[in-house]
């Protein structure tokens, strides 16, 4: 019984240690998506993709949760899902995609989560 809870304490400190290691990857995507970050710094990444910058004078409504973060501190995944609308200064939808699931593949260089990958389904 005590190794069964030593085991699973364990397992959920790990856990917890994977999901605080990549913290600052998921800010950095959520800087993205709202538009903080410009276009210049993400093109030819695969983060490009969710880089909003490009609509000026717009509003972003943003929902992005981490579903499960596997990693072994240098190489993992990452599965999210996310709802990002862009609206006008009218409030009209411009774009959006709602209820996306994600896979991001990532990767450690020089201390610094990138995501190398991004699978998402039709």
């Amino acid at each position: 019984m005590i190794i069964g809870f030593i085991i699973i304490s364990l397992v959920t400190l790990a856990y917890v240690i994977m999901l605080i290691d990549t913290n600052d990857l998921m800010k950095e995507v959520k800087n993205v998506f709202l538009g903080k970050v410009p276009a210049s710094e993400t093109k030819g990444k695969p983060i490009s993709r969710y880089n909003t910058s490009s609509y000026s004078g717009t509003k972003v409504s943003l929902s992005l949760i981490r579903v499960f973060t596997f990693h072994n501190f240098s190489d993992g995944t990452i599965y999210i899902y996310y709802t990002v609308v862009v609206y006008d200064r009218d409030g009209t939808v411009l774009t959006g995609s709602w209820r996306i699931p994600a896979k991001w593949k990532i990767h450690k260089e020089n201390g610094q989560w990138l995501i190398t990958d991004i699978i998402e389904d039709p």
